[in-house]
């Protein structure tokens, strides 16, 4: 590994968010100044093919990059664009258990998340 894909896997291992290239590349330049987005690119692609993180698409314009590469679920606020896992073990291991040859799965559910909702009712009551 390069210096550039060790601080890249460091900062979305240390984060434990669900990050964008934007907001890793604004990391890295804290750490290293003269690393290009084209360069996190790079790297994304490579720990993402290696298996070492997972890429997801929320339907929200980007592409984010994930710590956790155990099998998980994805919860989207479709007002502010917040993130949060969700654990489908059950549903995992029930797919396992019945398909020979289990590839991989994504699902995500987008909704408004309680601080979103609540803002827009009180901007109802206004």
């Amino acid at each position: 590994m390069s210096k550039q894909r060790d601080l890249i896997f460091e900062i979305i291992h240390e984060s434990k968010l669900h990050l964008s290239a934007e907001d890793i590349f604004k990391e890295a330049t804290k750490k290293m100044p003269n690393i290009s987005l084209g360069t996190v690119y790079r790297n994304l692609n490579d720990l993402t093919e290696e298996g070492q993180i997972a890429r997801f698409h929320t339907g929200l314009g980007k592409d984010y990059y994930d710590y956790n590469i155990d099998p998980h679920g994805h919860l989207i606020c479709k007002s502010c664009g917040g993130i949060k896992d969700y654990d489908v073990k059950e549903l995992y291991n029930h797919l396992k258990g019945n398909i020979k040859k289990l590839i991989s799965f994504e699902i995500e559910i987008k909704y408004i998340c309680e601080k979103c909702q609540k803002n827009l009712e009180k901007e109802g009551d206004n």
